[in-house]
């Protein structure tokens, strides 16, 4: 018999920056885990949120969101260039 699972991870390209098992050794994200952080993907000509992490989340920063429009909500938002790439690596670990 075939299964079939299906998982979220909403959050899963900052947690990947941020968490130490995830992370680099040297991370420079990895104090950015409390503090507003997304990443970032050009879609239909413009700049957009892929992915944000609670502390984004929780400011009212949301995926599909323009990065000017984010940017006014959350001045300080930490910006990184969505990779998935290397979150398709991570998630095959």
């Amino acid at each position: 018999m075939r299964r079939v699972i299906c998982v979220w991870l909403p959050r899963f390209a900052t947690d990947r920056l941020t968490r130490s098992r995830w992370a680099v050794r040297s991370s420079p994200y990895a104090s950015w885990r409390d503090r507003p952080l997304a990443t970032v993907a050009a879609q239909a000509g413009a700049v957009r949120i892929a992915a944000a992490n609670t502390a984004a989340q929780n400011a009212g920063i949301d995926p599909g969101l323009s990065l000017p429009d984010a940017r006014a909500v959350v001045p300080t938002l930490k910006v990184i260039d969505a990779d998935p790439g290397a979150d398709k690596i991570c998630l095959g670990r």
